[in-house]
C-alpha cells in the first residue's frame, strides 16, 4: 500500500519539471467563475491609465509590468469588474480570473487559480482554500464536509453545536471542543484565552473564503500547533448593485434554515446586514437544535486609500445535548440519548456577540498599515447530570501590523497582537422540579479567571528570479490568573501562573521551475498552552509544573496550478515532532486534570487534485496518509509508547464531481468521503469502524424578470444511509464507556433563494 502511495506522490511531484522558466510580464486567463468557460476578449487595463490588452479566445492574457501602476481592472459586458491589487501578487503568478455575471445570485467576482489552490506560489507552506460555492456544497448547515475535502483536516461533528477539528492528528484527544488551532473570522480571534474554539457560531452564509494554514506556519496569528483556519467575511464589489434576498429550507428531522441579507451600496461606503435562522428537531432523544445571528458589516473607503471596517455579530443558540452511547446501544438504538443526558433534558444555551473595527491604511507606494480593535462577549448557561454551569466570558484586543512592500522584491512585516479575556463561572447542585424541569440550587463552586497573552511577530521575503526565501518568528507569553470566590469550605484555590516567553521561528524556500509550479520547503516551530482547568491540582490549585506542548514541523512540497489550462494539484511530505503531550486525566465524573505525559511523532502525505474535465465539468481527489504514533508515552502504570495516537484516522480520501453550466443554468455535484478505522483509546483496544458518505445536490439558478433572480436546488446527505460515528468522546471511563456520537442518517433537504437587485441610479 506505501509503494502505491509513494509511486502517487513521486508521479505528481513529476508535474513540478514541467514549464518554461518565468516570463517578465503577468499571465493568466479570464473565465466564468461558475462554469469555467474562457471569456473571449475580456478588457485587462491598468487603472488610471489606457494601457491594457484584450484576452484571446481563451480568455488568456500577457500583460507586460509598469512599475507604476498597483491596479488593473478586468471587465468584459454582462460581468461584473473586478480589480486586482498587485502588490499582493507575484509577479511571476498566473492569475486564474473568476467573473460573474451581472445577474448572479450569490457571491462576487472572486479571484481564484484553478479551484482551491492559492493564487500565489510563493507560499513554502501547505494553505489551501475554500470559497463560497465550496462551503455551499451540501445543505449550508455546517463547515464539517468542507473542511472534510481538504487533506490534512478532520472535523468530528456530534451535533450541530458539539464539534472538534483536527489538523495533522494536532486537536484529536481534546475531550469536547476544538483545542490546538487558531481561528479568526477576519482580525477577531474565535479561539478564547486558553485556546479552545467554536467555528460552529458563524454561519456559512457569512463567509467569501476559508483559509487553512496547516501545521505551525502561520507565525502572523499566533503559531499554533495545530495550524490556523482564517474565516473572510463576504467581500463585495466596490460598484456591485445593492440588493435584497431571501432563502428558505427545509429538510428531514424538522430542520429549517431561514436566510435574509441586505446589500446597500454607495459612492464610498456599503453596509451588509445578514439575518439567519437555524431549527431543527433533532433526528436523535434530547437533541433539538436552535441558532439565530445577526450580522452587520460596514466597509467605508476613506481618504488617502484608506479602508474602515466595523464588523458586529449577534449569535444565539440552545442545543439539546444526546452525548455520546455505549457500544451497545450504539447498535441497538443509535437514536436514543445517553441516559444521564436524557433524563434532565441537558442542553447549552448561550448569547455571544464578536465585534470589530478595524483601519487599514496605504502609505505611500509600498507602505500599509493595519490595526484593528475587537471584542467578544458570552453568557451561557448550561444544565449537566453533574451539575448546572453559569458561565460569563468578556474579551478585549487589538492587533496592529506594518507591511514594508518594495516593488517586485519580497516583503517585510511587523506587529503584535494582546488579548485579554475574564472567565466568570459558577457551578450549581442541580434541583429536580415536580414538572421535570431542572434549576440551579446549591452553589458549589465560584470562580474568576483572567486570561492574557500577547503575540509579537515579524516575518520578511526575499524574491530571486526563481527562488523565494521565507522567514518569521511568533514570541507569545500567556497569563492565567485563578480567583476562588467560593470560601465557605475553607480552601482558598486562588492563584496565577505565567508560562515561559514562547519563541517560534520558521523558515521556507521556494524554488519556481515554471509560473505554474512551485517546489518548497519550510521548517516551523509551534506551540499550544494548557487550559486553566488543565493546569489545576486534584485538590484544584494551579500546578506550577504544567507546561505547554510543542513540537517542530518539517515538510517538503509542491504546488501547482492550470497546468496544461486543466489540472491543479497539492502535495505534501511531513514530520512532526510534539513534546510535552497534555494528557486530561479524569478524576471525577466531570473533573480533568492535565499532565505532560510524552511525546508523538506524526508521519503524514497529503494529496490534493483538481481537473478540468469541460468547462462545465470539474472533478477532484483529496487523500490523507497519517502515521501518528506516541514515540513515549506514560501514563500513570500504563505505557502506551508505540500505539497509534488516539482519535486519528490512518487514511481518508475525499473525491468529488462538480457540474455547472451557465447556458443550461443547471449545476450539480456529488462527493464521496472514505474515514479509516479510529482508535478512540489510549490503549488501541477499542476502534470506531471506517465508513463511507456519500452526498449529492442538484439545483437551477436562472432569471425571472430584469432583476429578479431565483435559485432552487435539492440534496441528500448520506444519500446511503450509512452507520456510523461522527464523533468520539476519547477515553471514555466507566463499566460501559460511552465512546461512540451516531453519525447523521440519510438526510433530504431542499429550498429556494429569491434575490432583487437595484442599482443607485434607480
Amino acid at each position: 500500500m506505501r509503494f502505491v502511495q509513494y509511486q502517487l506522490c513521486l508521479i505528481l511531484m513529476g508535474l513540478a519539471l514541467i514549464g518554461a522558466k518565468a516570463q517578465p510580464v503577468l499571465r493568466g486567463q479570464v473565465t466564468e467563475a461558475e462554469s469555467g468557460h474562457p471569456v473571449a476578449a475580456a478588457t485587462v487595463v491598468y487603472m488610471g491609465t489606457s494601457t491594457g490588452v484584450v484576452a484571446d479566445t481563451m480568455g488568456r492574457f500577457r500583460l507586460p509590468m509598469l512599475p507604476d501602476s498597483t491596479r488593473i481592472q478586468i471587465s468584459h459586458t454582462g460581468f461584473l469588474p473586478f480589480e486586482i491589487h498587485l502588490d499582493t501578487i507575484d509577479s511571476n503568478a498566473f492569475l486564474s480570473i473568476g467573473l460573474y455575471p451581472t445577474t448572479i445570485l450569490q457571491g462576487t467576482p472572486v479571484l481564484v487559480a484553478a479551484t482551491r489552490i492559492p493564487v500565489t506560489l510563493n507560499v513554502p507552506a501547505p494553505v489551501m482554500k475554500l470559497y463560497s460555492t465550496d462551503l455551499q456544497r451540501e445543505d449550508n448547515l455546517s463547515i464539517a464536509p468542507a473542511l472534510n475535502r481538504i487533506p490534512g483536516v478532520f472535523m468530528q461533528s456530534g451535533t450541530l453545536s458539539t464539534n472538534r477539528i483536527s489538523i495533522r492528528g494536532v486537536g484529536s484527544r481534546s475531550l469536547f471542543t476544538t483545542a490546538k488551532i487558531r481561528a479568526y473570522l477576519d482580525e477577531i480571534p474565535l479561539t478564547n484565552g486558553v485556546g479552545e474554539t467554536a467555528l460552529e457560531d458563524i454561519d456559512l452564509s457569512l463567509l467569501s473564503e476559508v483559509e487553512i494554514f496547516k501545521g505551525p506556519t502561520a507565525s502572523e496569528y499566533g503559531a499554533g500547533l495545530g495550524g490556523l483556519i482564517h474565516l473572510k467575511s463576504m467581500n463585495y464589489a466596490s460598484d456591485e448593485a445593492s440588493s435584497i434576498s431571501a432563502q428558505v429550507q427545509t429538510g428531514a428531522f424538522g430542520t429549517q434554515r431561514y436566510l435574509t441579507t441586505l446589500h446597500l451600496r454607495g459612492e464610498r461606503a456599503r453596509l451588509d446586514l445578514n439575518y439567519n435562522r437555524t431549527h431543527s428537531e433533532g433526528w436523535r432523544d434530547n437533541s433539538a437544535y436552535e441558532r439565530e445571528g445577526l450580522t452587520a458589516l460596514s466597509k467605508v473607503n476613506t481618504v488617502n486609500n484608506g479602508i474602515t471596517t466595523l464588523l458586529a455579530n449577534y449569535t444565539y443558540v440552545k442545543g439539546f445535548i444526546p452525548s455520546s452511547l455505549n457500544q451497545a446501544a450504539f447498535n441497538d438504538n443509535p437514536r436514543q440519548a445517553a441516559a444521564i443526558w436524557g433524563n434532565i433534558s441537558g442542553f447549552k444555551e448561550y448569547h455571544k456577540i464578536l465585534a470589530g473595527l478595524s483601519h487599514q491604511q496605504k502609505i505611500g507606494i509600498n507602505w500599509e498599515h493595519t490595526t484593528s480593535l475587537f471584542g467578544t462577549w458570552r453568557d451561557g448557561y448550561e444544565p449537566r447530570p453533574f451539575g448546572i454551569l453559569d458561565e460569563k466570558n468578556r474579551a478585549l484586543g487589538g492587533r496592529t501590523r506594518l507591511d514594508y512592500k518594495p516593488q517586485h522584491s519580497g516583503q517585510y512585516s511587523i506587529g503584535a497582537e494582546v488579548f485579554s479575556e475574564q472567565y466568570d463561572w459558577q457551578n450549581f447542585q442541580l434541583q429536580r422540579r415536580t414538572d421535570g424541569t431542572v434549576a440551579p440550587d446549591t452553589l458549589l463552586q465560584n470562580n474568576k479567571e483572567r486570561r492574557f497573552y500577547y503575540n509579537l511577530f515579524a516575518s520578511a521575503e526575499w524574491r530571486r528570479e526563481a527562488w523565494t526565501l521565507h522567514a518569521g518568528v511568533n514570541v507569545n507569553q500567556t497569563y492565567y490568573t485563578l480567583t476562588d470566590l467560593f470560601l465557605r469550605d475553607g480552601n482558598d484555590l486562588s492563584g496565577s501562573y505565567d508560562f515561559n516567553i514562547m519563541f517560534s521561528p520558521r523558515i521556507g524556500l521556494v524554488y519556481r521551475p515554471s509560473s505554474e509550479v512551485n517546489i518548497y520547503a519550510t521548517v516551523s516551530h509551534g506551540f499550544s498552552p494548557p487550559t486553566l482547568e488543565e493546569t489545576l491540582t486534584p485538590a484544584g490549585a494551579i500546578n506550577p509544573d504544567i507546561r505547554p506542548e510543542q513540537g517542530w514541523n518539517f515538510e517538503i512540497g509542491s504546488r501547482g496550478a492550470n497546468i496544461w489550462q486543466s489540472i491543479s494539484y497539492e502535495i505534501t511530505f511531513y514530520t512532526m515532532r510534539i513534546r510535552d503531550l497534555l494528557v486530561a486525566r479524569r478524576t471525577a465524573i466531570d473533573q480533568f486534570i492535565g499532565v505532560n505525559a510524552g511525546q508523538t511523532t506524526h508521519h503524514g502525505i497529503e494529496a490534493y487534485v483538481h481537473y478540468k474535465i469541460m468547462p462545465a465539468l470539474h472533478v477532484f481527489a483529496a487523500y490523507t496518509f497519517a502515521d501518528y504514533t506516541f514515540t513515549s508515552f506514560i501514563d500513570g502504570d500504563n505505557d502506551f509508547s508505540g500505539n497509534r495516537l488516539t482519535g486519528t484516522a490512518p487514511h481518508i480520501a475525499s473525491t468529488g464531481l462538480d457540474f455547472n453550466d451557465l447556458k443550461t443554468k443547471l449545476y450539480a455535484n456529488i462527493t464521496f468521503q472514505y474515514t479509516d478505522a479510529i482508535p478512540v483509546n489510549d490503549a488501541n483496544s477499542i476502534y470506531a469502524s471506517a465508513y463511507r458518505l456519500y452526498n449529492i445536490k442538484v439545483g437551477r439558478r436562472t432569471s425571472l424578470y430584469k432583476k429578479w433572480h431565483i435559485d432552487v436546488y435539492a440534496g441528500v446527505n448520506n444519500l446511503l444511509n450509512e452507520k456510523y460515528a461522527s464523533m468520539l468522546q476519547i477515553n471514555a471511563l466507566g463499566a460501559m464507556p460511552r465512546y461512540f456520537y451516531p453519525g447523521l442518517p440519510r438526510h433530504a433537504y431542499g429550498g429556494i433563494s429569491l434575490r432583487y437587485t437595484w442599482d443607485r441610479k434607480d
